[in-house]
């Protein structure tokens, strides 16, 4: 048996095992198997074998704690700067790092709007989006509303993705007298959120901005994606 206040070597449990990264990881495992509501001090005491009360020596409360999931999940974001092929290529590189660092923990992407800003990872990957588009010529508020417009079409994007192929709304069976436009694409909307159809959206954005950019600079459009 391990002596009280050590780790048991085999299983990695205890008291000296206790890290912050120890304790984002275990948060995150159970926000990803049983949803945030399940993130609690108690059940992370448990998961983690100590007492609940050790783990606010790492972290001041739960708020603190989920700005860490958050920037946990976003450490695939955190790769060089995509420095081959045009900007609009750059910034397509950068959008599906975000994507692929937040799909696979869908629970906590719903946080990622409001809390990317608040590790390293998070700002780490806005910094890549806005060097590739103050170096494609955008100024500064221009740089902030499309670093903004990609992240929230990205971000939104995951959160609904994640739910696809539950029950949902049969829009067919709406009645068309009201939502006419709704009825008519109802095969489409059925598809809302499916991952196919995050290349098709971004690209939407991509010529928007290639559109945008400042005259003397603008290369030509980009291809639409298959």
């Amino acid at each position: 048996m391990a002596e009280p206040g050590h780790a048991d070597a085999g299983t990695g449990r205890g008291r000296g095992a206790l890290t912050p990264a120890a304790i984002v990881q275990a948060a995150l495992a159970v926000a990803d198997t049983a949803g945030l509501g399940a993130v609690t001090m108690r059940r992370l005491g448990a998961d983690l074998g100590v007492d609940p009360m050790a783990i606010y020596r790492h972290f001041h409360g739960k708020d603190d704690l989920l700005d860490a999931i958050v920037d946990r999940a976003l450490a695939g974001v955190v790769q060089p700067a995509p420095t081959d092929g045009d900007w609009l290529a750059r910034l397509r590189e950068v959008m599906q790092r975000f994507r692929a660092a937040l799909v696979g923990h869908p629970g906590v992407a719903a946080l990622a709007a409001a809390r990317i800003r608040s590790g390293e990872n998070g700002l780490a990957g806005i910094e890549s989006l806005l060097a590739v588009l103050r170096g494609a010529g955008f100024g500064e508020a221009e740089a902030v509303r499309a670093c903004q417009a990609l992240l929230c079409y990205t971000i939104g994007f995951v959160t609904i993705e994640a739910p696809l192929g539950a029950a949902g709304l049969d829009y067919e069976a709406l009645p068309a007298s009201r939502f006419p436009n709704t009825v008519a694409l109802a095969d489409r909307l059925s598809r809302l959120g499916a991952p196919d159809e995050f290349e098709p959206g971004l690209d939407l954005l991509l010529r928007g901005l290639a559109a945008e950019r400042p005259a003397e600079q603008a290369p030509a459009r980009p291809d639409p994606v298959a």
